[in-house]
């Protein structure tokens, strides 16, 4: 599906240097995506709070919240979509603690500068289809075992539970998700 074709995809960029985060809003806009940019931290984690953004992208060092607090933030706040990828952006080569105490806030991604667009984009695309995926085998199935819901009811709505729902082995087309720990979900092991 093309840009044209699709609803335009939103990114939030935060970057404390101007230039760099004029640069990405650049890249971004260049990709199809509607930009919004801040240069500061509490402004970002506001605008992530209230926005519905496809992808964060943060500097680590934005002006007086951090990139790491943005994530933490986010990644506690119970209304916040989690399957929003967020990509920090450090200001040069890092080490190896500071990459695993990104992802262990929850990032996604964590690149230093320069940053490889070209990979970040793919791997962007991966998330965002996956999440995508996702959302679809939920809509069906929640259509499968929640007649309401498919109604304009949504899922907080209802009781819907899970790990009692119907088996769902019926479905054409649909296979087992799961997590990258080995881990099943709840609607494969539902269905299993």
């Amino acid at each position: 599906m093309s840009h044209s074709t699709a609803a335009k995809l939103e990114a939030l960029v935060g970057f404390g240097d101007g230039w760099m985060g004029r640069s990405m809003e650049t890249v971004f806009q260049e990709k199809g995506y509607r930009v919004t940019r801040t240069g500061s931290g509490e402004e970002a984690l506001r605008l992530a709070r209230h926005g519905n953004f496809d992808v964060i992208m943060l500097d680590e060092r934005i002006h007086q919240l951090s990139g790491m607090e943005v994530c933490v933030a986010l990644r506690n706040d119970p209304l916040f979509d989690h399957s929003t990828p967020i990509v920090l952006v450090a200001g040069a080569q890092s080490s190896p603690p500071r990459r695993t105490a990104a992802y262990s806030v929850g990032c996604w991604e964590y690149c230093h500068q320069p940053v490889d667009m070209d990979g970040l984009f793919l791997k962007l695309t991966t998330f965002l289809r996956a999440r995508r995926e996702l959302a679809e085998h939920k809509t069906r199935y929640l259509a499968l075992t929640c007649p309401s819901c498919a109604s304009g009811h949504t899922q907080s709505q209802t009781s819907f539970d899970f790990e009692t729902s119907r088996d769902l082995r019926s479905v054409e087309g649909t296979r087992p998700l799961a997590y990258g720990n080995g881990v099943t979900s709840p609607l494969a092991q539902a269905r299993s």
